[in-house]
């Protein structure tokens, strides 16, 4: 027996065991003309292959069209023949690329010159996702050179999964001729016959050093402000070894005139400076034929829509993140001339706002109540000023404050900073005072940023005449970022206090639970300064605003 069969045994049972254990150990000194091993081996395999295939066709779809063939010869050099034929999208329908799209992706893959880096910058809903992110993803994957690396760096990877991604898995899962060659899992697609991938990436520039893309795609770039999504910018692009390289980035303009898109923006509109590989586009026109101007005014005019982010999104301009967060207009026809404060009432129920600093900023309490038609009305407040030689005593000015509107009103809710009033409020608390936290981080000062906004835009709450009110809220500046906007100082001088203390005040009556006992309260006023309150019968009904006003509406104003 050869020397390389001396650890087989001659019991033909016994042999066909000790095949099994080589063939599951991996070892590659099995007998290759063995027929029991052979046939083993060759009904795993079309095992797997078929499991392969079926879970593939779990996936598929119905199309309304049946896709033609993958071997045009054509489609190599064509993407625009290739994306008309083969790019299906939620009609069931291979896309239908428009002259203006098809001039685009020309300019870019059919002439004599190779472009390393593709800037597009196009209004919102122009088909960037779609047509040139995922399109040109799955034809670089199909007809790209062997072993390629295709990533989607997104602003997180829920983005990259939900938007770019999706697109390519649907267009698959809808076109059987790709379904049955290429391999789908939750984050990446893959052609094994040539070794070409597509896989989306987080945020995460540790984990992409190591990586030798053949193309990088970044969608809304202008969302990549932090430094580690900079640093997968920089780890990613470029890569020597792949002549064909491309990083691939669609967008709209940003919100700040700094960061990596407005530095590539720059880049691309100085001719002299610009990289001869260096393809950048951008327009302000909407080309595409499914936004209409009606669509667009309808955009303009969108309740809760800013003039600033209109730009931003279908204008496509540049934007400064810190503007006006309100007009003046706007809290003028919020201000009741026949209005005055409250100062006591014990019926009335009430919320309770509180912003507080012990050394620069004011310290305000904001008081707030509801109306019979479902708006916020501002009922009183107050503002203390610190000055340099003395430091605010809180206890004897904020709290001293709360325990006497709790005398004069019914106090459902007093909503705070816990940073400088902790230990002051925990003793209220002890007192039983309604006191509840409000944290000020991003998402919470977002929250009742915005509710501020919509309050005022569209005059759903009610300020009696006060110019110290009505500089506190006029002096906020907006702040934009890519999870919505808060209201923040413009300069250190100029005071918004009392705005931050009535929108904390406004976001708890808003957001506060609906009265379990009792029965609702009326408030009204029948001369300037004289309030009324009554009981209704009835069942309780939740707080909620009544529909936005616009002009031409009979309570307009």
């Amino acid at each position: 027996m050869a020397k390389s069969k001396k650890y087989l045994s001659d019991d033909p049972e016994k042999r066909r065991h000790q095949i099994d254990n080589l063939n599951r150990l991996g070892s590659k000194k099995y007998d290759l003309t063995d027929e029991d091993w052979r046939a083993t081996v060759e009904k795993k395999v079309k095992d797997k292959k078929l499991s392969i295939i079926g879970n593939r066709f779990v996936r598929a779809k119905k199309p309304l069209v049946n896709p033609k063939s993958l071997k045009d010869p054509e489609y190599k050099d064509n993407i625009v023949k290739f994306l008309n034929e083969q790019f299906y999208i939620e009609t069931r329908k291979p896309i239908i690329i428009e002259d203006w799209q098809a001039e685009i992706l020309n300019d870019i893959f059919h002439k004599d010159k190779h472009y390393s880096t593709v800037l597009l910058g196009l209004p919102k809903k122009q088909g960037k996702s779609t047509c040139f992110l995922a399109g040109i993803n799955l034809w670089r994957l199909l007809f790209s050179p062997d072993f390629g690396e295709q990533y989607i760096a997104c602003n997180d990877l829920e983005q990259g999964k939900s938007v770019v991604f999706s697109r390519i898995v649907r267009c698959i899962e809808l076109n059987h001729r790709l379904l049955a060659i290429l391999n789908i899992t939750s984050d990446k697609i893959e052609l094994t016959s040539k070794g070409n991938f597509i896989q989306v990436l987080p945020q995460d520039f540790a984990g992409s050093s190591g990586m030798s893309p053949s193309m990088v795609t970044f969608d809304e770039l202008w969302g990549f402000q932090l430094e580690s999504a900079r640093r997968v910018y920089e780890v990613l692009c470029e890569n020597p070894a792949r002549p064909d390289f491309m990083t691939l980035i669609a967008s709209h303009a940003g919100y700040e005139k700094r960061g990596l898109l407005w530095e590539l923006y720059e880049s691309g509109l100085d001719e002299k400076k610009k990289p001869d590989d260096f393809y950048f586009l951008w327009s302000h026109e909407h080309k595409a034929s499914w936004v209409t101007p009606e669509f667009l005014e309808r955009q303009k005019t969108k309740p809760g829509m800013r003039p600033e982010v209109y730009k931003r999104f279908w204008l496509n301009e540049w934007t400064e993140s810190e503007l006006s967060f309100f007009m003046e207009r706007d809290y003028l026809s919020c201000v009741n001339k026949d209005l005055r404060p409250v100062i006591s009432d014990k019926k009335l129920e009430v919320w309770i706002g509180v912003d507080a600093s012990v050394t620069s900023d004011n310290s305000c309490v904001v008081t707030v109540s509801r109306t019979p038609e479902r708006r916020i009305r501002l009922i009183t407040y107050k503002v203390w000023k610190p000055t340099q030689r003395k430091k605010m005593d809180l206890d004897a000015t904020v709290g001293n404050s709360l325990l006497e509107l709790n005398k004069n009103f019914k106090i459902m809710g007093i909503y705070y900073d816990p940073y400088q009033l902790h230990l002051m409020m925990t003793n209220l608390k002890k007192e039983g005072l309604p006191c509840r936290e409000v944290v000020q981080n991003q998402g919470t000062t977002i929250a009742y940023s915005q509710l501020l906004y919509e309050l005022i835009r569209y005059r759903n709450i009610e300020f009696y005449p006060n110019e110290e009110m009505r500089e506190h809220i006029l002096n906020a500046q907006i702040k934009d970022s890519e999870k919505g906007f808060r209201m923040v100082k413009g300069d250190s001088r100029n005071k918004i206090d009392l705005g931050i203390a009535l929108a904390m005040a406004a976001y708890g009556c808003v957001n506060a639970p609906e009265r379990k006992e009792g029965k609702p309260q009326n408030i009204g006023y029948v001369s300037p300064g004289y309030f009324w309150l009554e009981d209704e019968p009835g069942e309780e009904k939740p707080f909620n605003f009544p529909h936005v006003t616009l002009p031409g509406d009979d309570d307009y104003f």
